[in-house]
């Protein structure tokens, strides 16, 4: 009978660990060089606010069906690194390293982007 609970308690254990749910916050500060701000990260809510300051707070919440181990190892190979690149007049907010695909992981991204006061949000590029 012990056998068996252990059998069972190791096999939710087991389950329990491919199906986690892990959940990081970071925070990142840019400047803003041009009027125009654009999220470009696939898998994205974006809530965009105004504030006093002259540069952009980005808060990112990651939620990953991985361990947080396995979390923690994307962080460390710089996988969620934010850059800024501007294009077309647009100060574009990337995470470039997202794009590559992890096999068995699914990610979304929550942003929250605090900019000055003037700056307006763009939902695309314009071309």
């Amino acid at each position: 009978m012990k056998k068996l609970i252990l059998g069972v308690l190791l096999f939710l254990g087991t389950i329990g660990g491919v199906f986690s749910q892990s959940t990081k916050s970071i925070i990142k500060t840019v400047n803003v060089e041009t009027s125009e701000l654009l999220v470009d990260v696939k898998n994205s809510k974006v809530k965009a606010l105004t504030w006093d300051k002259d540069y952009v707070k980005i808060v990112i919440t990651i939620n990953a069906s991985a361990t947080e181990q396995i979390l923690n190892n994307l962080f460390a190979t710089g996988r969620y690194n934010v850059e800024t690149v501007i294009e077309n007049g647009v100060t574009r907010i990337v995470m470039p390293k997202t794009n590559i695909t992890v096999k068995s992981i699914t990610e979304f991204y929550e942003f929250e982007v605090f900019a000055p006061q003037g700056v307006i949000f763009v939902n695309d590029l314009k071309m």
